[in-house]
């Protein structure tokens, strides 16, 4: 057995040029009754790369990379398996593996046959989906495929990671700022991980008490720079006090001598920091990540590459109880590839669930993805800061149920994260929208470990926030992520509530910030809402209540008590503090022709924009502002 995955990636784009020159050679033979039924197993591209040979032409051709699938399949029915989590894993393995080895064996015998004799190059059994991966010439498939055990056989594909649209820091010019890489230092004013902040992850560490402690999380994808700051500490293969177990905790499907996880291409660091990373970064910093590379250098792969990543990932090292409790998948393929549906599953059957990005095609009908357009995996789209869709997220419905697909939203334009190189980078893409949500289904695994697939998605989606009238719909699915509303969804039984109303002489105040501080000094900022109210699930503890309003005095509420399964209720009166009238005149500094200004009052929600004889006036609180004047074509004069 030749194992074919060191040269793969450099090879297989060759090889299936080859293919697409023999589907243009003109067809001298035609297929008889006799030998349609092992021409039918071949996919059609091959089976004219077949009819293009002379009849009775058996010499071998150049090698073409192909997949052959065998018919036999385990029987991985939930009834049938155990309930225990481990054991689960196990007994799914173990049925894969004895359905691949007994189906199998034949087939592996005469493929040594065939590499000895010069016409199979490289071949490789999978026991995850039961198929092998080799290269071939087209006398060999002849034969492999006129065997009864298998079921198809079709090209070995090349992948892409979609187009990795980042900007490094510090390098880019419109962003100076300098970046910080030393763990456990803040991010440099003017820079944030908005995303996390847009789905209320902090609220979860904060108010709930959960960070992801206890759950692992595969990364499919290009790699980890695991030594990056944010990411050395949560990587599972870092076992502390300078020990490593890389062999359990990462693997390379492009090139299996690189034994520590590595990032040459930059989007798997990206995306493993906006799951687990630390500095504000992660949504999940507690969680612990491993990973599986299935990307090159420049990002390509193949859908054996895939394969081998996905069956690693289901037991790594050959250890099913390692298997991660969630995969993000910030990739996808043709919207009508149906390659990866059994590998996925198999996953499934294990208890892993699996998140896959839309895919970044445009919001046409139907483009998205695979697998994020499978009915077993969770879809997720791309939103903006704007809570609208990003103009790059594919839509759906998925092709192969017709169903709404995506599942939810979440951010991804210019999302913060890490880049290899102890570096920081801006990236758009659903690529960077998947790992929210992989991440928070971390912290729901914290929450509550036996929560299963349709539970992780009826409560992600439950729970969004609607970005549309009509939902669920095929670009947004049923909206925006919502860690904080979904993780507080298993935690009834350890949390209270404190709900108030602010109000100013009886009537309600909206947009009113208010800011509970735990006994550690930790911030969980609410807004109120159009009826002036709030409502936060907190954790049993004592908390310092502030609500501030621009035009109002600020309230100070200490020691707000929340009990386990009680409702704390507060009613809060804000004091409107005195006010004045701020006016005057702006116009042209050489010719005195008034101008219809636009002015900003700096620190405040207010701006107003000046009549056409330059005049402005505005009612505010007594107090000193910096105002910022703008007129097309002008700059302030001094």
């Amino acid at each position: 057995m030749k194992h074919r995955y060191p040269l793969l990636i450099c090879t297989f784009i060759g090889a299936l040029a080859l293919l697409s020159l023999l589907l243009l050679l003109p067809a001298t033979a035609q297929s008889s009754p006799a030998t349609a039924a092992w021409q039918d197993k071949l996919a059609p591209e091959l089976q004219e790369a077949l009819a293009s040979l002379p009849a009775g032409d058996k010499t071998p051709s150049t090698p073409i990379p192909v997949i052959l699938y065998l018919t036999s399949q385990a029987d991985l029915a939930p009834a049938g398996l155990p309930s225990d989590p481990t054991a689960r894993r196990r007994a799914v393995v173990q049925r894969l593996q004895e359905t691949a080895q007994q189906s199998q064996a034949g087939l592996l015998s005469q493929l040594d046959q065939l590499t000895a004799a010069g016409s199979v190059q490289h071949y490789h059994p999978f026991w995850i989906i039961n198929a092998i991966a080799l290269t071939a010439d087209a006398s060999a498939l002849q034969t492999l495929a006129a065997r009864p055990e298998v079921r198809h056989i079709g090209p070995d594909s090349p992948v892409q990671l979609e187009r990795f649209d980042q900007s490094l820091l510090p390098d880019e010019a419109a962003i100076p700022t300098q970046i910080i890489t030393g763990r456990g230092q803040s991010l440099p004013a003017g820079l944030s991980a908005w995303g996390i902040d847009r789905i209320r992850a902090a609220h979860v560490w904060r108010g709930l008490g959960i960070d992801g402690h206890g759950i692992t999380v595969g990364i499919m994808d290009s790699g980890v720079d695991w030594l990056h700051p944010d990411l050395y500490g949560s990587y599972r293969g870092n076992l502390g006090n300078g020990s490593v177990n890389h062999a359990d905790n990462w693997f390379d499907a492009v090139d299996w001598q690189n034994v520590a996880p590595q990032d040459p291409y930059g989007h798997g660091t990206h995306v493993a920091g906006t799951i687990a990373g630390q500095n504000g970064i992660g949504v999940a910093p507690g969680a612990q990540w491993i990973a599986a590379r299935a990307f090159d250098d420049h990002g390509y792969s193949a859908f054996s590459v895939l394969h081998a990543a996905f069956e690693w990932l289901l037991a790594p090292n050959g250890r099913p109880e390692l298997a991660p409790d969630v995969i993000n998948g910030s990739w996808g393929a043709n919207p009508l590839v149906s390659e990866f549906i059994a590998d996925i599953d198999a996953l499934n059957a294990a208890g892993t669930v699996t998140v896959f990005s839309a895919g970044n095609s445009g919001q046409t009908a139907g483009s998205i993805a695979t697998p994020a357009g499978y009915a077993n995996t969770i879809a997720v789209a791309a939103s903006d800061s704007r809570d609208k869709i990003a103009w790059f997220s594919s839509a759906g419905p998925s092709i192969f149920t017709g169903r709404e697909k995506p599942d939810l939203a979440a951010p991804g334009t210019r999302i913060l994260s890490a880049y290899p190189g102890n570096r920081y980078a801006l990236a758009n893409g659903t690529s960077m929208a998947s790992p929210h949500v992989a991440g928070t289904i971390a912290l729901l695994l914290a929450a509550n470990p036996s929560l299963t697939r349709p539970d992780l998605t009826y409560i992600l989606t439950s729970t969004a926030i609607p970005l549309d009238p009509s939902f669920p719909n095929n670009l947004g699915g049923w909206g925006r992520l919502d860690a904080y509303a979904a993780v507080q969804t298993q935690l009834t039984a350890a949390t209270g509530r404190v709900q108030a109303t602010v109000r100013q002489a009886g009537q309600p105040l909206a947009g009113v910030a208010i800011t509970l501080t735990t006994p550690a000094g930790a911030a969980i900022p609410f807004t109120t809402d159009a009826a002036g109210q709030f409502s936060a699930t907190l954790l049993p503890d004592l908390y310092d209540l502030r609500a501030s309003a621009f035009g109002y005095a600020p309230r100070h509420i200490p020691h707000v008590g929340v009990q386990i399964g009680h409702t704390t209720n507060l009613n809060i009166e804000l004091t409107p503090l005195a006010r004045g009238t701020l006016s005057g005149y702006i116009y042209e500094q050489d010719t005195l022709i008034p101008l219809p200004a636009t002015i900003h009052l700096a620190g405040t929600p207010i701006t107003v924009t000046a009549a056409a004889n330059g005049f402005y006036s505005v009612d505010l609180p007594a107090g000193t502002y910096n105002l910022h004047i703008a007129h097309t074509g002008h700059q302030l004069a001094h």
